[in-house]
């Protein structure tokens, strides 16, 4: 019979029906002040993003007007500059002006410095024209001589609203005439109505005096009024945003700014009520929701209350009867956790049976697997001591079960290794670790030293504190030996600066290197398991099969072949390919591959320059017959012959040392006239202006085209501008494509200046020849003028080239 149950104490608290209350009121809440905080912050955001509006199109509208007022005072110092005006001609230059401002719709007048209007394109020539006092704006350009703008002012002639733009004219450094270009306040309103609005903004521009000048909206309702009286307060600064008062009554949003140029004030406002609108809307729906929500949460809490009150104390119940011993039913309610506590109450007696069962039959397993296990297992003791090792242990150490468990774990460990694992044990202990696992040293019996892998946890009471550690211990010694020889030889394959690839037997890619990948430009991520043929050109892949199929009879392969980069470019290697062997057999083979392109490149290149240069002697020697010959035949005078031979001369050498400095590519334009004329120019430097852009002088024109200006140079110190200390010679040069054909042609032209009066010469000699016919393919032509000989030379360029290898 189960023992009375004594009764209950009286429990103070509050009833469920009221947490659920105040638990979706602190959902609900924090929702609504956040949604509110959300508006509050969009409206202050709102704000500011129309207030940022404002002051942008104000700006946009001045910048506008600002470059409208620099177009029209360019136009209108063009005017003054005009020769009509300067010379007088009124008449002539109304027609002029008329003509030409008529087709913008604008009038131009000029006025005296007494007011009188000498013409005025508002009314037909010869109209009489009032004189009135100058206004401040053109009393301005008179006194400095810059142009001004003027506020909006009646016009003597146009008789209504207009604004006048004034620039001096000037004669004998003197203001003679003011050119005034009068505009009509809608040439203002055309620009403002221009600008990208939305439907709710306005702009409006008014003058230095207050007075309404332009209005993007009901332009005619305002020209010409004074703007709001506190104008003076908000638009002290040169630009800003304030709420004021419009024209028309209701508040406005506004955005002003003050033009540098015109000294004008532009303002983009908005109504208030437009901005504000949307705020007030939020706001009245957030109070209608959040008073909505207010009254189903009280009403869904007391709902969900009862459902829940009446499953709580069933457990209650059924939670007496398991104190006692008695049977628990389990009941069915519509909460499913009170259902699935009552069901964990009525298992409760048989889960604790069942569990002593259990711990009992764990116990059995666990102490089969510590003793027949393949690893070593061991039992620490807080103070050091072994306090369980299984066979496998002994087996490891060397040591027989009763000698392990007379030792300490420090007694079979190298002392280097205390300190590490000391720590890991301390944070084990101490509940800061799990478990650790970490390699260490062991000392066996023999004295030797192995590596194992110790992998630890605590074993702890029911109150947490530990009791004793338990260890899993595996030797790892020829493990680590290994690893360690495959990390050295992956350290040499990583470093070598070559490309260093395994491939299997069907010829699929295993391993890449780093220069592999510097080699060919594909990662290792891209090409380990593809097949080696991708860096194989088609007509390379019978040579491939056949070489990978050498290799794996065992043979080892060096050649020279090439190879494809990723951009598809071919590459020069030097390849060799070796089998690899493992437990007996070829499992796949490792291929080295060199980069010899720079190799190739100085082997062909030193041919190259071998060739072009017993070219060039023979060339050159040809040359210098001919030079002797033709300079023989057109001096007869020995000491004339030696002085044009040793010049002559002297351009072929140059020109051989430029080819030589730029391995035979060629000479940049300005280096070769700077060599060609220097031996000339040594007292004269400063009588040669060169200009043009940089561009080679290919070698096979390096020596008919230094011959050619050698011998003008020497005309231009017997004869020419060089012959006087005042001449100057100009020496231009351009690149240009011919008809679009693609071929480059190169125009030079020879002028001289501020020499002696040139004659052209009666007698022709080997100089003109060689100037007129010693360029292949050239077209010289030669003008004699008096001021001085001008020279021009057009001449074909080949495509440039140089030689590239690998």
């Amino acid at each position: 019979m189960a023992a009375p149950v004594p009764p209950l104490r009286e429990q103070s608290g509050r009833p469920l029906a009221h947490f659920l209350v105040m638990f979706m009121l602190s959902i609900l809440i924090p929702s609504l002040l956040l949604t509110g905080g959300l508006i509050w912050r969009f409206s202050v955001h709102d704000r500011e993003r129309a207030s940022h509006e404002a002051l942008q199109l104000a700006r946009s509208v001045t910048a506008d007007l600002d470059r409208h007022f620099d177009s029209s005072i360019e136009t209108l110092l063009a005017f003054a500059n005009s020769a009509n005006l300067q010379n007088g001609d009124l008449e002539g230059f109304y027609r002029q002006v008329a003509s030409t401002m008529g087709l913008r719709k604008l009038n131009v007048l000029v006025k005296s410095d007494d007011g009188q209007q000498l013409l005025n394109t508002r009314v037909p020539w010869g109209t009489p024209l009032p004189r009135q006092e100058l206004s401040k704006s053109e009393k301005v350009v008179f006194s400095s001589g810059k142009p001004a703008i003027s506020d909006l002012t009646i016009g003597a002639v146009a008789k209504h609203w207009l604004v006048g733009l004034s620039v001096p004219v000037m004669r004998d450094s003197q203001v003679r005439y003011i050119l005034t270009m009068s505009i009509d306040p809608e040439h203002f309103q055309r620009l403002v109505a221009d600008a990208p609005l939305d439907p709710d903004w306005i702009i409006a521009i008014s003058d230095r005096a207050g007075r309404l000048i332009a209005r993007s909206r009901e332009h005619a309702d305002y020209v010409g009024r004074a703007v709001h009286p506190d104008v003076g307060e908000w638009s002290s600064g040169t630009e800003g945003v304030h709420r004021t008062l419009s024209l028309a009554g209701p508040e406005v949003l506004r955005g002003y700014k003050w033009s540098a140029k015109s000294g004008w004030l532009i303002a983009a406002f908005i109504p208030s009520e437009a901005v504000d609108a949307p705020l007030r809307q939020l706001w009245r729906f957030l109070a209608s929701f959040a008073g909505a929500v207010m009254a189903l949460s009280l009403s869904l809490a007391y709902f969900l209350a009862r459902q829940i009150t009446g499953p709580i104390a069933s457990a209650t119940a059924a939670a007496k009867k398991l104190g006692v011993g008695e049977k628990i039913a389990t009941s069915r309610s519509p909460l499913l956790e009170a259902n699935e506590l009552s069901e964990a109450l009525a298992a409760a007696a048989r889960e604790l049976h069942e569990r002593t069962q259990d711990l009992a039959a764990n116990e059995m397993r666990f102490r089969s697997v510590f003793e027949q296990s393949a690893v070593g297992f061991d039992q620490v003791g807080l103070d050091g001591r072994l306090l369980g090792v299984n066979d496998r242990l002994c087996n490891i150490v060397g040591y027989t079960r009763k000698e392990c468990l007379e030792k300490t774990f420090k007694a079979i460990t190298h002392p280097d290794d205390w300190n590490a694992e000391d720590d890991l044990i301390a944070k084990l202990l101490n509940n800061e670790l799990s478990h650790y696992q970490l390699e260490k040293r062991l000392i066996t019996s023999s004295g030797n030293q192995i590596w194992v892998r110790v992998t630890s946890a605590a074993v702890r009471d029911l109150e947490g504190q530990p009791l004793y550690r338990t260890s899993v211990v595996e030797d790892v010694t020829e493990r680590r030996k290994a690893r360690q020889a495959a990390a050295r030889l992956a350290a040499i394959v990583q470093a070598s600066p070559d490309a260093l690839v395994s491939v299997s037997p069907i010829g699929q890619i295993e391993t890449w290197n780093p220069g592999a990948e510097k080699l060919f430009g594909y990662t290792a991520e891209e090409m380990i398991g593809m097949p080696l043929s991708l860096l194989v050109s088609s007509e390379h892949f019978d040579e491939l099969s056949t070489d990978i199929a050498a290799a794996m009879r065992g043979e080892t392969l060096n050649t020279e072949t090439v190879r494809r980069h990723r951009d598809g470019t071919l590459i020069g290697v030097s390849l060799a390919a070796t089998p690899i062997v493992s437990n007996g057999r070829i499992t796949s083979v490792s291929v080295t591959m060199e980069d010899i392109r720079d190799r190739k490149r100085r082997e062909n290149h030193i041919l190259l320059l071998n060739r072009e240069l017993a070219h060039r002697v023979k060339n050159t020697l040809a040359v210098v017959q001919s030079i002797t010959n033709q300079t023989i035949r057109s001096s007869p005078d020995p000491e004339k012959f030696r002085v044009a031979f040793q010049g002559r001369l002297q351009v072929l050498a140059a020109a051989n040392d430029l080819l030589m400095n730029t391995n035979w590519d060629g000479a940049d334009a300005a280096d070769f006239i700077d060599k060609h004329l220097a031996a000339l120019m040594s007292r004269n430097s400063a009588q040669l202006r060169k200009q043009g852009p940089k561009v080679a002088i290919p070698a096979e024109l390096s020596i008919p085209l230094g011959l050619t200006l050698h011998e003008l140079g020497t005309n231009a110190i017997k004869y020419g501008a060089w012959s006087m200390p005042g001449g100057q010679v100009d020496l231009t040069w351009e690149l240009k494509n011919s008809n679009g054909s693609g071929e480059r042609r190169l125009f030079i032209t020879w002028k001289e200046h501020n020499g002696p009066v040139v004659i052209e010469p009666v007698h022709r000699g080997f100089g003109a020849t060689l100037i007129e016919r010693g360029i292949p393919d050239a077209k010289v032509e030669r003008f004699f003028s008096p001021d001085g000989l001008t020279c021009t030379i057009d001449l074909p360029l080949p495509q440039p080239q140089r030689q590239f290898f690998g």
